[in-house]
C-alpha cells in the first residue's frame, strides 16, 4: 500500500514538473517570438527605441470614406475652424507649430483594427531632433483617418523637416488582432500654421505601404517603419513667435 502511495506522489510530483516545464518553455517561446517579431523587417539599422518619444495628443481626429469626394475639403474646413477658435492663450513666450497625420486602412475583410495603435514621428529642426508618440484613436476599414498635431515650443524653431516615422500595433494577447496599412501621408503646411512661413516651404511623406500589421503572429510584423525618407523644409520667417 505505501509503495503506491509513494508512486502515485511520485507521478503527481513529475506531472507537476513537466507543467511548469512547459510553461516556462512557453513563454521564452512566446518572448523569442515577440523579439523576432518586432525586427523582423530585413534593416535592423532602423531605430525603434520607444523610450525617446514624448506621448502628446491630437488637436483633431476626422474620419472619412476613402470615396468620400468632398472628405479633404472637409478636412480643410476643420482645421480651419480650429485655428480660428484655438488662440494660443499660454503666458509668457511660446512657439506652436502644426502637422498633419492621415492614415489609410485598406478595404481587406477585417483590415480595420480594434487595438491600439501608436505612431512615433521623428522630426528634425534648428534644436536638434524631437520625437512624438501619437495614438491613433481608430483604424476604420477602407478610409482615411486624419490628425491633426499641435507643437509647443519654448524655442526659436526657424524650421522643421518630417524625418521618418515608424506604426505599432499593440494588442492583447486574449483578442489578437491585425491591420491593413494602405497609405501614410504625414505633412507640415505654410496654411496650417499660426506664425509666418515661407509660403514655399513645406515637409512630408507620403508612402503606399500597403502591408498588414499584427499583434500576435509568428509571421507578420507588428511595426512598420518608413525609414528616413521625409523630404523638404518649412520655414517660418525670422523664426517669429507670440510674446503674450
Amino acid at each position: 500500500m505505501s509503495t503506491l502511495i509513494s508512486l502515485k506522489s511520485s507521478l503527481i510530483v513529475l506531472t507537476l514538473i513537466l507543467l511548469v516545464s512547459i510553461f516556462i518553455y512557453s513563454r521564452i517561446r512566446n518572448a523569442k517570438k515577440k523579439k523576432n517579431r518586432n525586427t523582423n523587417f530585413g534593416n535592423d539599422t532602423l531605430d525603434y527605441d520607444e523610450s525617446k518619444f514624448e506621448l502628446i495628443s491630437p488637436q483633431i481626429h476626422n474620419y472619412h470614406n476613402a470615396n468620400d469626394t468632398n472628405g479633404a475639403d472637409k478636412w480643410n474646413s476643420d482645421i480651419a475652424t480650429y485655428l480660428k477658435n484655438n488662440d494660443l492663450q499660454i503666458p509668457g513666450t511660446i512657439y506652436e507649430w502644426f502637422y498633419r497625420i492621415a492614415i489609410g486602412t485598406g478595404d481587406k475583410p477585417n483590415g480595420e483594427s480594434r487595438d491600439n495603435i501608436n505612431a512615433f514621428i521623428s522630426l528634425n529642426t534648428n534644436k536638434g531632433t524631437i520625437h512624438h508618440k501619437i495614438n491613433l484613436e481608430n483604424t476604420h476599414r477602407k478610409g482615411i483617418d486624419n490628425y491633426f498635431i499641435k507643437v509647443l515650443s519654448v524655442d526659436k524653431i526657424e524650421w522643421v523637416e518630417i524625418k521618418s516615422a515608424f506604426f505599432k500595433i499593440d494588442g492583447d494577447i486574449r483578442h489578437p488582432d491585425d491591420w491593413f496599412m494602405e497609405s501614410v501621408d504625414i505633412s507640415l503646411c505654410p496654411l496650417d500654421q499660426t506664425q509666418s512661413t515661407d509660403k514655399n516651404s513645406y515637409s512630408y511623406i507620403k508612402l503606399k505601404p500597403n502591408t498588414w500589421l499584427a499583434d500576435q503572429s509568428d509571421t507578420i510584423p507588428n511595426r512598420y517603419h518608413t525609414g528616413n525618407v521625409g523630404k523638404g523644409r518649412l520655414t517660418f520667417v525670422n523664426g517669429q513667435f507670440f510674446p503674450l
